[in-house]
């Protein structure tokens, strides 16, 4: 009797033991992580926990006290709780989101549909001290209920792709196999066991299941590092590129530059006046062509240091997915804007493409705040249509940081493309603070760099209409709703379309 006793109290001891210090691990990763993998597994750990400490084979009159007592139906409502968050636990833990959305989705509507009428029908019977109901309703449904969706959920598990599934069947497969070893052992006492108390092989299967989920949690942790520092090499060898690619694109320029100046200098010594002149013009043409690529990609420089800002935070809170999402926007943006700086012109299309990938990196940083919406007539051709590279991204720029974001409630940002009689017009219109506002907001140096910008515009398009032979202008309208401010309409028409080819 004395050698069962202590056994009992060795296996109780250590398996309370562990899974305390299994919980403690897991919650502290969990309140800096903010994982709900971590999260989910805490809660099952300590319902575990709170079961298995009733099952004490010391003796304890607080313990014999409150199994006598009303509130010992609580034993039964925990069953409910740790085998429920044992399922929230496999949904987070394999990333049944992405990787199964139909068990993912049965998970939680199961869970809500037994956690809910069975936390009632506990309240219910404790006041109304009736803990055969509750037990009887527990067996009755509770249990065929979980244990259909238990091994559904392990057999479409079974069919998942990666490592970790394999420590979610082999803890839950363990519990399993102990926890009916010790059914049956509850109904045949009299055979010959391994066991002397037929709670044992439940506590110990409850002892390996969460051994074998903190292994496995271990190994995620492992897999989560490899995919962050992967990431933020990533990160460097693009930081790196991009300013290989800067250094090489400038260095181009200046040679274009000096190329240019050399010929002019020798046809100024060969030619007459009259030639002369006409060389100058294409070459003044051309060197402020060049001059304006140059502007265009010293563009926003504030725009790439908070972009690899956000993909840094994204890092940092472990949100990978978000972080490699931005960063594959982030370099399609680059990309196109290096592609389009080729020519002094792109399509209409290449350009509203330029904005959204633009757009939605910006709505992306300020938390998704600015509903953007870009219509098309469908009597436009977009790809037939040119306009001077990157000629509407400021326009987006100002209305994006000067109007909108210091505006307090709903944001928006509306771009309507759409033929008025033999015209192209482009609409920008925002719901802004206004010039007015804007501008009184503004440091004096933002107010320089802001005509610096409209400058540009208007050379550009001037060059650009000189050499087309077009009528392509813009105007700039606040508008108002009952004398205040309510945002600001950029209007470009292009007039004759048919000759842009």
């Amino acid at each position: 009797m004395d050698m069962e006793i202590t056994l009992k109290a060795m296996i109780w001891t250590f398996t309370v033991n562990s899974l305390i210090i299994f919980f403690v691990i897991s919650t502290l990763i969990s309140l800096f992580s903010n994982e709900k993998t971590f999260q989910f597994y805490s809660f099952f750990i300590f319902f575990i926990t709170l079961f298995i400490l009733t099952k004490s084979p010391f003796e304890s009159d607080l313990i014999q006290r409150y199994a006598n007592s009303d509130f010992f139906l609580f034993n039964w409502y925990v069953q409910v709780l740790y085998n429920l968050c044992y399922l929230g636990f496999i949904s987070y833990f394999l990333e049944l989101e992405t990787q199964d959305t139909v068990l993912n989705n049965l998970i939680i509507k199961a869970g809500k549909i037994l956690l809910i009428p069975f936390t009632l029908l506990f309240i219910f019977c404790i006041l109304t001290q009736n803990q055969s109901l509750f037990i009887n309703t527990f067996f009755i449904v509770f249990v065929p209920s979980f244990f259909i969706l238990y091994f559904y959920t392990l057999w479409r598990v079974s069919f998942l792709s990666g490592v970790l599934k394999y420590f979610v069947l082999a803890g839950s497969m363990s519990f399993l196999a102990l926890a009916s070893y010790a059914l049956y052992q509850s109904f045949y006492s009299d055979n010959i066991s391994l066991f002397e108390n037929s709670a044992d092989p439940l506590i110990i299967g409850l002892f390996i299941e969460g051994f074998i989920f903190t292994m496995g949690l271990g190994y995620k942790i492992r897999i989560m590092s490899k995919q962050k520092i992967a990431a933020q090499k990533e990160i460097i060898l693009f930081q790196n590129n991009e300013k290989l690619i800067k250094e090489e694109h400038q260095k181009h320029l200046e040679k274009q530059l000096l190329l240019k100046e050399v010929e002019l200098l020798k046809i100024a010594e060969e030619a007459e006046k009259e030639k002369i002149d006409e060389v100058s013009a294409s070459y003044e043409g051309r060197l402020a062509l060049l001059q304006i690529k140059t502007l265009s990609n010293q563009m926003n420089p504030h725009f790439i240091f908070n972009a690899l800002n956000s993909i840094k935070s994204y890092l940092i809170v472990n949100d990978q997915k978000n972080a490699i999402f931005y960063l594959n926007q982030f370099s399609k943006l680059i990309r196109h804007i290096l592609e389009s700086l080729r020519e002094d012109y792109i399509t209409l299309k290449e350009e509203l493409d330029i904005i959204k990938i633009y757009m939605n990196l910006e709505n992306m940083r300020f938390g998704y705040s600015i509903d953007f919406h870009l219509s098309v007539s469908p009597e436009i051709d977009t790809e037939e249509i040119r306009i001077p590279t990157l000629l509407l991204q400021p326009f987006i720029e100002n209305a994006l940081i000067h109007g909108l974001l210091p505006k307090e409630g709903g944001r928006t940002l509306t771009i309507d493309v759409y033929r008025k009689d033999d015209d192209v017009n482009i609409m920008i219109i925002d719901n802004g603070i206004g010039r007015e506002a804007s501008f009184r907001n503004k440091t004096e140096k933002v107010i320089v760099k802001k005509s610096i910008g409209l400058r540009i515009i208007n050379e550009r398009i001037h060059l650009y209409n000189r050499k087309h032979d077009l009528l392509m202008k813009y105007d700039i309208e606040d508008l108002m709703e009952e004398e205040v401010a309510s945002g600001t309409k950029v209007c470009l028409t292009i007039s004759d379309p048919s000759n842009l080819n």
